[in-house]
């Protein structure tokens, strides 16, 4: 369940971050959008699959991919691409100042809701299997 919704919560992000360009459609785009995407999310699978008796880190792995493709979206809405180590080391305060100014009110919601989306889906799952029934607690 999780490696579906980190691919959903991907493909958000990345409609999100490409909503308002200009895109050239062929029958490649889908493949050309979302390879790398499926790609993470294969890794993530195999690596869920792996972790299935340690859910925390299986969890926090998919919090840490799913807070990272909902907080690029601003940067790919401004760059058109993702925010990456060595963009950080490059840029440094300059990079600071210029996100600073492109936190506008059309690129700030797209993380919110992405957040949303992420925090709805498999979190659910993984609470309610630990939730015990009120009659056994009496």
């Amino acid at each position: 369940m999780r490696p579906a919704s980190l691919l959903l919560v991907f493909l958000l992000a990345k409609a999100a971050g490409l909503f308002g360009h200009h895109l050239p459609i062929s029958a490649w785009s889908p493949i050309a959008y979302v390879w790398q995407d499926a790609l993470v999310v294969l890794a993530f699978a195999a690596m869920d699959a792996w972790l299935a008796e340690r859910t925390r880190a299986a969890w926090s792995a998919y919090a840490v991919l799913a807070f990272y493709a909902a907080a690029n979206i601003p940067v790919v809405r401004v760059l058109s691409t993702p925010l990456t180590a060595s963009m950080l080391r490059a840029a440094r305060g300059t990079l600071a100042d210029s996100i600073w100014l492109y936190a506008t009110s059309m690129n700030v919601p797209s993380p919110r809701f992405i957040n949303n989306t992420l925090s709805c889906q498999p979190p659910k799952e993984a609470c309610s299997a630990r939730r015990r029934p009120l009659a056994e607690l009496k």
